[in-house]
């Protein structure tokens, strides 16, 4: 699914997300279904739609009023995704999702030294 409308000159639309459950969902107008084949990963595409290249040619081409941005279907099928052999496709995701969990992990670590630093400061004081 993917995002058509948001604030005019804010990037706070063309966001895109995966429904990874089966069932029956309604759309309003200003969301998007994506739709493909079997010769792109969910994932692939996930990645390759949240890419600052894609979302700058979403941006560059809204519409909208004074205050509200929107994208149209004919701007989102005009993206051009590289679309390499399903193994490299894997790989590819494999790759980004190693590094996500590793931003992930340090960003835990981050707030776990900043805690024990409040708390150093803190018997600091207190002494």
């Amino acid at each position: 699914m993917i995002s058509m409308t948001g604030a005019a000159g804010k990037r706070d639309y063309g966001n895109v997300c995966i429904v990874d459950i089966q069932g029956k969902f309604l759309l309003n107008q200003r969301v998007g279904r994506i739709a493909h084949n079997s010769r792109v990963i969910n994932e692939y595409l996930f990645y390759s739609l949240n890419q600052a290249e894609a979302k700058d040619k979403f941006y560059s081409n809204a519409t909208g009023g004074v205050r509200q941005g929107n994208i149209s279907n004919k701007q989102i099928e005009s993206i051009e995704i590289p679309l390499p052999p399903l193994a490299i496709q894997k790989q590819i995701v494999e790759i980004i999702e190693v590094e996500r969990a590793l931003v992930e992990s340090s960003k835990k670590l981050i707030a776990i030294y900043e805690q024990k630093t409040k708390e150093s400061i803190v018997k600091l004081w207190a002494e």
